[in-house]
């Protein structure tokens, strides 16, 4: 049996771990690790080391041994300090990568929170994270006062006895300021209780949770590899980027106040323009986002100065300043930010990104047609320059923003993306045969593009006959995006609007190519929702206000009391046209759906659709995939409801982690979200294998966003074709995926 130890340390340090992140957090000379606790082999006893203390001899010898498996929760955290705090200072062994276990890691595959504090709540565990503690380490885990040289003067400045008898309350750096700790004894042992008891509640946690299987594991360990290599940044160009934002920002504010004759300062100010705008100039807006303010510019009722406050809104709100920061922050002395990502960061097992957030860089406006080739002269033009140039220059920076990702002299990066994957692995799963041989023959080049067949089958027509440009392909775009996982007008109408395709412009065409009777069944269907959406309002508004009236009836609506007419109903034909030619994924929502109630209705009997498994067992709702991996859904629940009919429906949901708030709570589990986790997951098996067996061949994997991967490689080393070839290869449980990767070579990281 190996020996396990259960760990957890406490540190200080003058940076926020929040804004650096954990690399740069322990690659300052003055981040200390000031205590740890731990406990080995479950044996009950909580064992302590504090700084100033020879390395413990069980430590000594049982971190070196391979066999030898360390726990900890976020277990970067404890691993970076011990190989470059514990380690380097204090004589600690450095155990391997692939010694160390993350509780936090084992309760995200398990759909619940990564916060100790809440994953005890969750698991309702009889010991709990001392939360009295979590404060007090708060505040030590900071300096209480940061003495600059001008303080030297100052009666409080410590003297340089002081500062010598003194090292675990003051600190010397080498440009001269003094760092002045928190440093009462009997808060240093009520801490360390604290720690003790993170060692307790990680403890119970690991006992609580199922381990992951060692082919996750090695995904775990896959990505704290890619985290030790990091991001390579261009601080030149990330430099001449912020330098350009910041002179167009001040532009663009000076603008802004003479425009609103000083009520609004700077276009950071979100309340102050809402109010300018409805005030001044009699518009009321929502919110101030980017997909409300475009809206708004559409309108023809809108004043010039109203509409130049909006576009200076917008222009200053580009993706790019808060990226640009973030980079000055966490870039390392490596020159990368390390620690992107964050394994299973999303319920299905995709990764999700921190930092410089590699997951949702700006899509791009457009401004520069070509970035890569940009980069020289954003390095040296002034903003002047570049808005002669290109355009606006916070708009040039935010295109130009992915190549601040960039190969080091002498290596090159290698970009991969599965083309296609979750339509093909849709198809794969329902068995939608026609679509996979469309694939297949789009791939080898002897048939349209999927967005021409797409189209082909929504208006009826030829799908040779549709061109790249022809405005029916952007509708089969739309929809295939839009519609795979029971997305339905307001869905469709929602992905349109993130392509610029405005639906309503589609009406004509489509009530001329399809027939009759679909036309005339969603103009009825427009009718009843919108007459029931209004009796519904008319009902309540007099009792509950205008406002809660319409909340409520917005939910007979479907999207008919903010949609106009010609767009609600094209929207509504397109997603019949599109259902009705997949009928297999039709059956597919329907079928998961339906395996998943029946195991949850007869817990402990596993019932299957398509490949895919549902079982009731440990109070959670276990969905194994084809490869052999599961998803989990805690605490499901069946409700049954009597239809007029007197028939029983049944809907399902479960406690799962949200991906924006992060909080566990209870989601409906429909036909439409089943699988849209199960074909999500199953692209992100298909990019593990991918990357492990790039890694295999040499590949140094240093990023992977959303279904991309990308290798930074040495000049000379592998070939593009080979990354894209094995980043495609697919285990045996895949047979049947028309999977394929396509990508690109360049210094520089780009939108392909």
């Amino acid at each position: 049996m190996p020996d396990i130890i259960e760990i957890d340390y406490e540190t200080r340090s003058p940076l926020k771990l929040r804004d650096v992140g954990a690399y740069k957090y322990f690659d300052s000379p003055y981040t200390q690790v000031m205590m740890a606790s731990y406990q080995v082999n479950d044996s009950g006893e909580i064992k302590r080391w504090s700084i100033g203390d020879p390395c413990p001899a069980d430590i000594k010898e049982l971190f070196p041994a391979p066999s030898t498996i360390i726990f900890a929760h976020n277990a970067a955290f404890e691993r970076l300090a011990t190989c470059k705090v514990m380690s380097v200072r204090h004589g600690w062994p450095a155990p391997r990568l692939e010694q160390y276990r993350d509780t936090a890691a084992m309760a995200a595959a398990q759909s619940l929170p990564r916060k100790l504090e809440e994953l005890a709540k969750a698991l309702a565990l009889p010991v709990q994270k001392d939360m009295d503690g979590n404060k007090l380490m708060q505040k030590l885990s900071k300096p209480r006062k940061i003495w600059t040289p001008e303080d030297r003067s100052h009666k409080r400045f410590p003297p340089p006895a002081v500062l010598r008898e003194n090292p675990l309350q003051y600190t010397d750096t080498e440009d001269g300021r003094v760092i002045e700790w928190w440093a009462d004894a009997q808060d240093i042992e009520r801490e360390h209780f604290y720690c003790d008891r993170d060692v307790e509640t990680q403890q119970a946690v690991r006992h609580a949770l199922v381990d992951l299987p060692r082919s996750e594991w090695e995904t775990y360990w896959l990505t704290e590899r890619m985290n030790d290599a990091g991001v390579p940044i261009s601080r030149e160009l990330s430099s001449a980027l912020q330098q350009q934002v910041e002179h167009a920002r001040e532009e663009l504010d000076q603008e802004c106040r003479s425009l609103t004759g000083g009520q609004v300062t700077t276009l950071l100010q979100r309340d102050r323009i809402r109010n300018t705008l409805e005030r001044d100039f009699g518009l009321s807006l929502p919110d101030l986002q980017a997909a409300t303010l475009e809206k708004a510019l559409n309108r023809s009722d809108i004043s010039v100065q109203a509409r130049r406050l909006i576009e200076l809104r917008l222009e200053a709100g580009k993706a790019s300043t808060a990226k640009l920061r973030k980079i000055d922050q966490a870039i390392c002395s490596s020159g990368c930010i390390h620690g992107v990502h964050v394994y299973h960061g999303a319920s299905t097992g995709r990764w999700s990104g921190r930092l410089l957030q590699t997951q949702n860089m700006p899509r791009g406006t457009g401004t520069v047609p070509d970035p890569v080739s940009a980069v020289p002269t954003m390095l040296v033009a002034s903003p002047a320059t570049i808005r002669m140039v290109y355009g606006p220059p916070i708009a040039a920076a935010s295109d130009c923003l992915r190549a601040v990702i960039t190969a080091p002299k002498g290596s090159e990066l290698f970009a991969a993306d599965f083309a296609s994957i979750e339509g093909r692995v849709i198809a794969w799963l329902a068995g939608e045969s026609w679509k996979i041989e469309a694939y297949e023959l789009a791939d080898v080049g002897k048939g349209p593009g999927l967005y021409e067949v797409a189209a082909g089958g929504i208006y009826g027509v030829d799908p040779a006959s549709i061109g790249k440009k022809d405005k029916r392909r952007q509708v089969g775009k739309v929809a295939d995006l839009a519609l795979g996982f029971e997305g339905g007008v307001m869905a469709l109408f929602e992905m349109a609007e993130a392509y610029h395709l405005d639906m309503a412009e589609a009406y004509e065409s489509l009530q001329a190519a399809v027939d009759e009777g679909v036309w005339v069944k969603a103009e009825k269907s427009y009718c009843k929702k919108k007459l029931a959406y209004e009796e519904k309002y008319s009902e309540l508004a007099p009792r509950h206000g205008k406002d809660k009236a319409k909340e409520a009836a917005s939910k007979l609506a479907y999207g008919v009391d903010v949609l106009p007419r010609e767009a609600w109903i094209a929207s509504e034909v397109t997603k019949q046209q599109w259902r009705a030619k997949h009928p297999m994924v039709r059956k597919l929502w329907q079928g998961l759906v339906d395996a998943a109630i029946q195991a949850t209705l007869f817990p402990g009997t596993s019932r299957s659709y398509g490949g895919v498994s549902y079982l009731v067992k440990l109070g959670f709702l276990w969905c194994r995939l084809p490869s052999k991996r599961c998803l989990a859904y805690g605490a499901p629940r069946v409700k049954t409801t009597k239809t007029p009919w007197g028939t029983d429906t049944y809907s399902l949901s479960g406690m799962t982690l949200d991906s924006k708030t992060g909080r566990w709570l209870r989601k409906s589990l429909y036909g439409g979200l089943l699988t849209e986790n199960v074909v999500q997951a199953i692209a992100r098996d298909l990019m593990a294998q991918g990357l492990k067996a790039t890694e295999a061949a040499g590949y140094r994997n240093i990023m992977t966003v959303h279904d991309e991967g990308v290798a930074l490689v040495p000049d000379g080393f592998g070939s593009l074709e080979e990354y894209c070839r094995l980043l495609a290869s697919k285990p045996p449980w895949a047979t049947g995926i028309p999977l394929r990767a396509e990508g690109y070579r360049s210094r520089h990281y780009k939108k392909d």
